[in-house]
């Protein structure tokens, strides 16, 4: 069991200054973080930003973070240390505003098709027949798009079907 939930505030302070200097591990996080305030929150995400904290401890920050605080960490993606392989542990979390924006930067391509693939379970179906067609139209091979083929409507993957079977498509 935790001890979380009857830390009194300081000692909660006392655990904050300690993950922030990389004394306590990211699992401590995880079990302080429900308790801990917005603001800490929100200082912790600033240290993953900023580089001075370890992307690791998003997976246990990113429950708990203000949307406002997520999509300023989306915002930094790919600059300094925060690289676009935290979107998985973010996508859970995510708006669906900063879903749709995320899908814009893939299609102005500043988004690899391999990082879409962790936002799709969190997609619409719309989005992801769509995303499926300019993919294709790119590669023509269905192969190519499979893995987004779980959060696809029933339509496309049936004329997805037939376009392979017509031999339209590899």
């Amino acid at each position: 069991g935790s001890l979380a939930p009857f830390l009194d505030s300081d000692t909660l302070l006392m655990m904050v200054e300690h993950i922030r200097s990389g004394k306590l591990d990211k699992e401590t996080l995880g079990e302080i973080a429900p308790f801990l305030k917005g603001d800490d929150l929100d200082r912790f995400a600033n240290q993953v930003i900023d580089g001075s904290l370890s992307t690791d401890y998003l997976e246990e920050l990113a429950p708990f973070l203000r949307h406002e605080t997520l999509d300023r960490i989306v915002e930094q993606l790919g600059q300094g240390s925060l690289g676009y392989e935290v979107l998985e542990e973010l996508a859970p979390h995510l708006s669906k505003k900063t879903l749709s924006q995320l899908v814009a930067r893939y299609h102005d391509g500043n988004l690899d098709f391999e990082q879409l693939v962790n936002l799709a379970p969190f997609l619409d179906k719309d989005t992801v027949d769509g995303l499926i067609e300019s993919r294709i139209a790119i590669e023509s091979d269905a192969r190519e798009v499979e893995e987004l083929f779980p959060f696809a409507s029933k339509e496309k993957i049936g004329s997805l079907l037939s376009r392979t079977l017509e031999g339209s498509l590899s």
